[in-house]
């Protein structure tokens, strides 16, 4: 669910990597698109192919974003989290929730709160 906001939280400081999902992906990306365009552009993808894989809507899970700030702690201690090319601080996790909360809702056609 959070792997589009992710990769949008990492895609300045791996910029080449992105590029390279989106190859993957076979997603057009202009010469001018930063990596954060060209993230936002996998992101889209990743998002649809979910919705169409039957997979819910993050907002079918927890409808308050605000709610889930308390993984926070948690998210920030996991392994994953400490290999990130990115360090991830209280107010970058709460952008990245944030952000995909607008992202499923965007792809669901769900009004942004």
């Amino acid at each position: 669910l959070f792997a589009p906001a992710v990769l949008e939280f990492v895609s300045e400081v791996k910029p080449d990597e992105i590029k390279w999902i989106a190859e993957l992906f076979e997603i057009d990306v202009a010469q001018t698109d930063s990596p954060k365009e060209i993230a936002e552009k996998i992101g889209v993808v990743i998002a649809t192919l979910a919705m169409e894989m039957g997979l819910k809507s993050i907002d079918e899970y927890e409808p308050e974003p605000e709610k889930l700030y308390q993984i926070i702690e948690r998210a920030k201690s996991d392994v994953m989290t400490k290999t990130t090319p990115r360090p991830l601080k209280d107010e970058d996790a709460k952008w990245i929730i944030d952000r995909t909360y607008e992202i499923h809702r965007a792809i669901h056609q769900e009004p942004v709160a």
